[in-house]
């Protein structure tokens, strides 16, 4: 089975002149697609404008309904629902579902609920994000990486800028 596949063009530059005629090229590209991505930045973001003039309405509506169902619901409670917590109807269900949350004792703050987990040992009740801060390790010493079987590597990777030119403004 062959596949159609574009073998990549391989360009070869050969002096200075060369070089500079492909920086200039490289420029007109970005200049591009600077242009290609900016109009299609100006075409995303008036779709947004009118789909949000479109959208706030129905949003403002919805919220209207959802509040009407919910005092409907509320006030002929017992009726709606003697044995069960929903009801289905034609265009889909209404009800009431179980939900717990957790709160704070009085003026508790979240700080001095992990304090107190700490303190009692109650360590499930404890979220743990860790993860290895190589930034921050990019400071230590060789020897100091060492101990965490860490080493430095230090390499020369190419790059080049295309010239930007302030039009003075």
């Amino acid at each position: 089975m062959t596949t159609n596949r574009k073998k990549p063009e391989i360009m070869v530059i050969e002096d200075l002149p060369g070089v500079d005629s492909a920086m200039a090229e490289l420029a007109e590209l970005e200049r591009g697609i600077g242009k290609l991505e900016s109009d299609m930045n100006e075409t995303i973001d008036a779709a947004k404008t009118v789909c949000k003039l479109k959208v706030e309405p129905k949003k403002a509506r919805i919220k209207v309904l959802e509040a009407a169902l919910g005092t409907y619901a509320s006030l002929n409670k017992d009726e709606l629902f003697p044995k069960n917590k929903s009801k289905k109807m034609t265009f889909g269900i209404i009800g009431f579902r179980k939900s717990t949350k957790l709160l704070t004792i009085g003026k508790t703050t979240m700080a001095e609920v992990l304090e107190l987990l700490k303190v009692h040992k109650l360590t499930k009740g404890i979220k743990l994000t860790e993860g290895v801060d190589k930034e921050a390790m990019k400071g230590w010493t060789d020897e100091k990486l060492k101990t965490v079987r860490m080493r430095r590597k230090e390499e020369d990777t190419f790059f080049y800028e295309i010239a930007q030119e302030d039009s003075g403004d």
